[in-house]
């Protein structure tokens, strides 16, 4: 009762010593909008994973079990394993995790592995086009984590490692390995430090 009556002497407080602010905010509440996009806007699932927003402005949206879209607003462009366009056909429709890196490609990550995407033409790159055999046979590996840091190493987690790409996306050669484990004794990863 004691909490109730306090959080109601906040409220009160903050609205006789703010009433600019929560005017303001009231006044121009209807500048904001919210809409939703569903299937019937051209969505391929419902069930969505993560959205980022690319450098050139678009939206990409991964969806568990309906591949992937970009969206510029009106339409989608959808990037899936049962398109009959061989440029957007995925390994698998179950993609968890997206990524733009500094060269503007998509990385797309889920049950199939690491898919890769040129936003210049659309179209899927190649594992090989990395120059690294190493990195092709992970990208083949399923994938539960994915993302780019600021300085442009890719972070990604494939069955319990987290492997991380040093010295940028173009040099993929380079890379570290982190293994967590749940075994106990000397021979342990689970130890960090």
């Amino acid at each position: 009762m004691k909490r109730n009556s306090l959080l109601l002497y906040l409220l009160l407080v903050f609205c006789l010593c703010c009433p600019n602010g929560l005017l303001y905010a009231v006044q121009n509440s209807s500048r904001f909008s919210l809409a939703s996009i569903t299937i019937n806007d051209g969505l391929p699932y419902n069930f969505v994973d993560d959205i980022i927003k690319s450098s050139d402005g678009y939206l990409w949206v991964a969806t568990y079990g309906g591949g992937v879209a970009r969206y510029d607003g009106n339409e989608f462009v959808v990037f899936s394993a049962s398109t009959t366009d061989k440029k957007r056909l995925l390994r698998s429709n179950f993609v968890e995790k997206l990524a733009e890196d500094a060269f503007h490609r998509i990385w797309m990550a889920g049950e199939a592995g690491i898919e890769l995407l040129s936003t210049d033409n659309l179209q899927l790159l190649p594992a090989e086009s990395l120059q690294s055999a190493e990195m092709a046979e992970l990208m083949k590996q399923p994938v539960s984590f994915l993302m780019t840091a600021k300085s442009g190493n890719l972070w990604f987690c494939s069955r319990g490692q987290f492997l991380i790409t040093a010295g940028g996306i173009s040099s993929l050669s380079n890379k570290y390995m982190i293994a967590f484990s749940t075994d106990v004794g000397p021979q342990s990863y689970s130890e960090i430090w």
